[in-house]
């Protein structure tokens, strides 16, 4: 649940997005319907959350089929082609009918002509309710939280839906992989979407603490979550995740930098062979453990007490750098390399309209 939670937080912007930002923040009504002017990030204007005039997707009478795969057909697909502007001059200028257009809705938010047609059928038992009136999912509460549950639970990748991820192998980091991976792990340290990964982190810890969960899950299905969430820890951006700052020290990734500071204390200490006789040590008490071991149960004690210790060395670092100025804190916190291949992004989904209040019946599980 506090996975759910907290990608649906940063989904749909704390509850607060129905539709996509960028496709249609700037928005007005005309005839009981809506129309959107959908804009580029690097021209938004997010202070005024609108998409300046002629800097529109769909204006000088650009096609727009962003989120359409026309060569999909029924039931593959809900039918789609190029979208142009309402007029090409005047207030409808550069806007496009928000009902023929398949961006971000709800509270995970579904994207693409293909999603629609599959959620659809799930949720109303007929694709042509979404395939012709996408903004439903906007704007009804039951179907807004419903295209949630149903990406969650079915939406495919690398063999697993996001509910498996969690339920079979502990993972958040999958999650984001599954819903925007190909922009988000990794993300560009210098876009948006390297800060939309630390909000997605503070919103999760957020929802784990509200939940009251024993602990957070592992990170490590998306590429580089690991580093940014060791970072915004360090600098103070991710202030949800600091009651979870002791656990969150030992990811997989900070383990390695900890045992490195400590043999780099131990080598300016006592000679070049202090590391050397450590590993030596660290081998001796490994073998000495699997033989003492005899039963599941004492090997897990073991692990236990080995990670408890391990925090206790690392408090005893931090403090010893603080009293002689080293940089071992500095050293504990680095960053990892970012990858140099990352991969091809597909769409993403910056959240808007408020999501209508709606009490599901059950609880999601």
């Amino acid at each position: 649940l506090a996975a759910f939670f907290g990608n649906a937080l940063h989904e749909s912007d704390e509850f607060r997005a129905g539709r996509e930002y960028l496709m249609c923040a700037d928005r007005i009504e005309m005839g009981g319907e809506v129309y959107c002017r959908p804009c580029d990030a690097g021209s938004f204007d997010w202070d005024t959350m609108t998409c300046p005039p002629g800097a529109s997707l769909a204006s000088q009478g650009r096609a727009f089929n962003s989120y359409c795969q026309s060569n999909l057909l029924p039931p593959e697909g809900c039918k789609c082609d190029d979208v142009y502007e309402r007029s090409p001059n005047g207030p409808m200028a550069g806007y496009v009918k928000a009902n023929q257009v398949y961006f971000g809705r709800g509270s995970i938010q579904l994207s693409w002509n293909y999603n629609y047609i599959r959620a659809s059928v799930a949720l109303t038992g007929a694709s042509q309710t979404f395939c012709q009136r996408p903004d439903l999912v906007a704007t009804n509460g039951e179907y807004a939280w419903g295209a949630g549950l149903f990406y969650w639970m079915e939406n495919v990748k690398n063999d697993k839906t996001c509910h498996q991820s969690v339920l079979l192998n502990g993972e958040f980091g999958e999650t984001l992989d599954n819903i925007n991976g190909g922009l988000e792990c990794p993300a560009d340290d210098h876009g948006w979407h390297g800060k939309a990964v630390v909000l997605r982190l503070n919103r999760y810890c957020r929802a784990a603490s509200a939940l009251d969960v024993g602990n957070l899950l592992s990170l490590e299905g998306c590429m580089d979550m690991e580093r940014r969430m060791r970072q915004c820890l360090k600098e103070g951006t991710c202030r949800d995740c600091k009651v979870w700052e002791d656990e969150l020290m030992f990811l997989d990734g900070a383990k390695e930098e900890v045992e490195a500071a400590k043999e780099d204390t131990g080598s300016s200490g006592g000679g070049g062979g202090g590391g050397k006789k450590k590993d030596k040590d660290k081998d001796k008490n490994k073998q000495d453990d699997n033989a003492a071991s005899g039963s599941k149960g004492a090997k897990e004690k073991k692990n236990k007490d080995k990670i408890k210790q391990e925090a206790a060395d690392a408090a005893s670092i931090k403090q010893e750098a603080a009293d002689t100025g080293d940089t071992t804190e500095d050293t504990i916190m680095s960053e990892t390399p970012k990858p140099t291949q990352p991969p091809t992004p597909q769409p993403t989904h910056q959240p808007t309209t408020p999501i209508p209040t709606y009490t599901p019946t059950q609880s999601p599980q």
